[in-house]
């Protein structure tokens, strides 16, 4: 008879984890099989759209959509910040008359018999305080209208600004 090292215990445990794993597995495919009804195919759930942050002006709105499957029915719960987002059990989230208040992160959580995915967090920005671009100084401009805007030259809101000089 040959003796076991502590290492070959461990492989041995290791091993032994791993066949009761397979079968705890085994029997819970068949429980949630026979719930499902003879044949039915037992899934994972997967998300293949989460949802996509937003920037959306004060006083609009902004819908959220997930896209998930299964071939069990499936179940929605949002979350604003990682807290539940009461009544809000969808795939798609709609918030109206957006506020500061708003800006913050929103997730789903999608389940069914079989598992639960968590989507990304979607971040919403809530543009507020809008000014429309005007000239506050006269740029510095050089011989081939190479311009200075530097310095508070420019007065803008946060869209995306373009200046042409003639």
């Amino acid at each position: 008879m040959g003796t076991k090292t502590a290492i070959g215990r461990k492989k041995d445990a290791g091993l032994c984890v791993m066949k009761t794993l397979a079968s705890i597995f085994s029997i819970l495919r068949l429980v949630l099989s026979a719930e499902s009804g003879p044949g039915a195919a037992v899934s994972a759930v997967m998300i293949t759209n989460r949802p996509l942050s937003q920037a959306v002006y004060q006083g609009g709105a902004v819908t959220f959509t997930v896209g998930a499957s299964s071939t069990n029915r499936l179940s929605y719960q949002w979350t604003l910040n990682g807290a539940i987002l009461s009544g809000a059990t969808n795939p798609s989230l709609t918030i109206n008359n957006l506020q500061p208040t708003n800006a913050v992160d929103y997730a789903v959580i999608v389940s069914d018999l079989t598992g639960v995915a968590y989507s990304s967090p979607a971040i919403l920005a809530v543009l507020t305080n809008l000014v429309s671009p005007s000239i506050t100084q006269q740029p510095n401009c050089g011989p081939r209208r190479h311009c200075n805007l530097h310095r508070g030259g420019v007065r803008h809101s946060p869209a995306l600004l373009s200046v042409e000089f003639q």
